[in-house]
């Protein structure tokens, strides 16, 4: 039961918190490009699209590390080009341009706001109709005594008065208590799946980024694993 109750709130924690970082994430990286598109006849696009990039793949990184909460096992990190070694400071500014992983770092920036929307809503709704029903016996009886008050119970031929109205809200409570885990996990692995999914594009296995630690001063893709091949 504790690790229901913990999940639940770690999910819960999740759904709720992924809206503004989707909001955040969603209104910069449109910006962004869409004013580095709009600046490209002058040049200047060019780096205000670049740091653009750099922008989604930190709000891409921060999502990787909040990702642990809710999956069981940590994201694999992904592939970055990273700029030739002896790269003047023009070419290195506009690396993430070159970088398809930037690229769906933008993407899942921008795919991760409507759903992260579906899911707050669903969410709320789902606790507000769990805690609204169980809770209901405690101000049922409040606000049956509001003048022109028309229960749940009424509306659907239960019978009016107190009792009919508590049971039935009662009940509704329960049951989306019940189901609220199952509901509230789903809501945040679909976030998570988002998140995941074009931030996860390009990952390459151990033994590429094994080799790749020799190369990293040749401009290809580097990632998590070469830096830590290149360590040992």
């Amino acid at each position: 039961m504790r690790t229901i109750l913990l999940r639940l709130a770690a999910d819960t924690r999740y759904t709720l918190l992924s809206l503004p970082m989707a909001v955040v994430g969603f209104v910069l990286v449109v910006t962004g490009l869409a004013l580095g598109a709009g600046l490209l006849p002058i040049v200047v696009g060019l780096p205000v699209a670049a740091t653009t990039l750099r922008v989604a793949r930190g709000i891409a990184i921060a999502d990787r590390a909040w990702l642990t909460q809710v999956l069981a096992t940590p994201p694999a990190p992904p592939v970055y080009r990273s700029p030739p070694a002896g790269s003047g400071t023009w070419a290195r500014l506009l690396t993430p341009l070159r970088c398809p992983q930037s690229w769906f770092d933008a993407l899942g920036a921008v795919l991760r706001l409507p759903v992260a929307v579906a899911a707050f809503a669903v969410t709320l709704a789902w606790w507000a109709v769990a805690l609204g029903g169980v809770l209901y016996p405690l101000y049922g009886p409040i606000t049956s005594r509001i003048p022109g008050n028309t229960t749940l119970a009424e509306l659907l031929g239960f019978g009016s008065g107190l009792g009919p109205a508590v049971a039935l809200n009662a009940a509704i409570g329960v049951a989306a208590a019940l189901a609220l885990p199952a509901v509230v996990r789903g809501a945040a692995l679909l976030v998570a799946g988002v998140g995941q999914g074009p931030v996860a594009v390009g990952t390459l296995p151990t033994s590429y980024g094994a080799s790749t630690a020799a190369d990293r001063g040749g401009g290809r893709p580097t990632s998590d694993f070469a830096a830590a091949a290149s360590a040992r």
